[in-house]
């Protein structure tokens, strides 16, 4: 069912389609994978700001970043139900900066259950990272520490859905959320959200899978209390319609629209009101040759920018063809637009807020398979951000070796 599955990021999003982090959990029957991977890269902006930020933060442009990650993938059904773990723990290490030092964390789990005709889910996640240096302005402090931040989010989150395979099935949802930043001048960033949700999904072979829903998510920032003694915060209430059909086996498809009305409580703050919408394709264009491309239109609250929401634009197209049965190569170009509303706390002296910015990526990649178990590859990409203020612009250019061995 579209829009059901959970998705680890560090935005909590008002999507065009419910994202309540409780779909059914795994699947592909039973499987247990672990995997040690490596990478190596180096970038030469490495903090994705300009050059009055690396000045003022007192970074290196450069750095050189070396990645262990040791990973998981569980799938264990047990009659008509099911339970998956899936993620990864790993440490970063830089060659320069070695105050950013620090774990990634990115892990999730689920538990699927049948009693005819109803079928309960539950799921959860959690991921641990540095802050993008690029998203952040320096705090008081001096050196690399005014921009060492660990943000943290994790989720719970629950569907109960009735109904055949195929025809009518009610499905309802709710999902909460927390963020976290370990800096105390960060802080003020750290939220909480709750989102319900119910819908009606109808599925059959020959049309694919539609489902009109609502939604509603109350976000709150824990350290921020207004004139009025409530906490800072928003509300979003979305009701919108989604499609997903494969049509064939080379061609499928996806998209959805929602009508979204998100209420800041913040004085002063505009209102959004109007059109989320996203789209995805893929074709397997050959054997050998596959395209895919999407697009969409989201509001959402990040832990890096200090801002009551965002409203984001994206694009990306990609190909892969394989070469030979060892080798396979990947090219792909995105952008995303981003325009932030509602200042929080007070803005650093000398440093414009970042009310919006556009960033546009170009990738490809190399991959060689070694070994069934074993298989490396070679990435590059190139980054440029354009923002309201030339503090947050920046271009960098990043090349990255990678190994993962399956144990």
């Amino acid at each position: 069912m579209i829009g059901m599955v959970s998705a680890a990021s560090p935005a909590l999003a008002g999507p065009a389609v419910p994202n309540m982090g409780g779909g059914a959990p795994g699947g592909g029957g039973k499987h247990f994978g672990i995997s040690v991977s490596t990478e190596v890269r180096y970038d030469s902006n490495f903090t994705h700001t300009s050059a009055a930020n690396i000045t003022a933060n007192g970074k290196t442009t450069s750095e050189e970043k070396f990645s262990p990650r040791l990973n998981l993938d569980l799938g264990l059904p047990f009659g008509a139900n099911s339970l998956s773990l899936s993620g990864g723990i790993g440490y970063n290490f830089h060659r320069n900066n070695k105050k950013l030092d620090k774990e990634t964390i990115d892990l999730k789990g689920g538990l699927g259950l049948n009693f005819s005709p109803c079928s309960p889910s539950l799921s959860g996640q959690i991921s641990r990272k540095q802050s993008d240096l690029g998203e952040i302005a320096p705090t008081a402090g001096t050196g690399i520490s005014r921009v060492t931040n660990a943000q943290t989010e994790w989720q719970i989150g629950g569907t109960l859905s009735c109904g055949k395979s195929f025809g009518i099935k009610p499905t309802v949802g709710v999902t909460y959320e927390e963020g976290h930043n370990s800096a105390v001048l960060r802080q003020i960033n750290n939220r909480n959200v709750m989102t319900y949700m119910v819908g009606i999904n109808y599925v059959h072979p020959a049309i694919g899978d539609i489902m009109i829903f609502g939604q509603q998510r109350e976000l709150r920032f824990d350290n921020q209390i207004l004139p009025n003694g409530q906490e800072n915060g928003n509300r979003t209430r979305s009701y919108g319609i989604s499609f997903s059909r494969s049509i064939g086996a080379r061609l499928q498809g996806n998209a959805s629209v929602s009508w979204t009305n998100l209420n800041p409580r913040q004085p002063g703050v505009r209102n959004f009101k109007g059109l989320n919408w996203s789209a995805a394709l893929s074709l397997q264009a050959t054997p050998l040759l596959s395209f895919n491309a999407s697009v969409g239109k989201s509001t959402s609250s990040t832990l890096a920018v200090a801002s009551n929401y965002n409203v984001s634009t994206d694009y990306s197209i990609g190909a892969s063809y394989t070469l030979t049965p060892r080798i396979s190569l990947q090219a792909g170009y995105s952008r995303k637009k981003k325009a932030y509303a509602g200042q929080l706390g007070t803005p650093t002296v000398g440093v414009p807020p970042l009310t919006g910015d556009r960033k546009e990526m170009y990738n490809a990649s190399i991959g060689y398979n070694f070994s069934p178990k074993l298989q490396f590859s070679l990435d590059a990409a190139r980054e440029s951000r354009n923002a309201n203020g030339t503090f947050f612009d920046y271009h960098n250019n990043r090349i990255a070796l990678r190994a993962n061995l399956t144990i």
